[in-house]
């Protein structure tokens, strides 16, 4: 009886919490870069993590759209959460907002790298969606001492 107590009992812990959803990013992609052009993107890396697990799996989706009404549209049949991104329009970044997605934009390198920098809480972004209009300045990742007028790091406008 003691076995079947613990074998139950590991068979709990690997199921997830019912209330825990996964977190699903999207970073427009040219091969293994970000994409600096969101709303003519021909592909993106989907990014899948749990919050109860280090569990991350990927795929690619072609974007056969163009402009960033399709584009969006694209990310929310796709259950996309936020974008990752380089350089994106205020349209898209409205479409964005208003489908309930964040964006963290002004980003380049590799997406991989990208998307382990957000995990980590350190990606290196010109802005986001995430505090846009918001005065206190101390988000802003770029440790400014002349405000972020300077920079921008915080979404305010350099």
């Amino acid at each position: 009886l003691e076995l079947m107590d613990e074998i139950n009992t590991l068979e709990q812990s690997l199921d997830p919490p019912e209330d825990s959803e996964p977190l699903i990013v999207a970073i427009p992609v040219k091969g293994q870069f970000i994409d600096q052009h969101f709303g003519h993107t021909t592909a993106f890396k989907i990014y899948v993590t749990n919050t109860y697990d280090d569990n991350i799996t990927t795929s690619i989706v072609e974007n056969q759209g163009s402009g960033h009404e399709e584009t969006v549209a694209l990310l929310v049949a796709n259950n996309v959460d936020g974008v990752i991104c380089g350089k994106i329009g205020d349209s898209a970044k409205n479409a964005l907002v208003e489908n309930g997605l964040f964006y963290f934009g002004g980003v380049v390198g590799k997406a991989d790298k990208a998307f382990d920098d957000f995990l980590s809480g350190e990606l290196d972004y010109a802005f986001t969606s995430l505090n846009d209009g918001d005065e206190d300045c101390s988000t802003c990742p770029h440790d400014c001492n002349d405000g972020c007028e300077s920079c921008g790091g915080c979404s305010h406008k350099k």
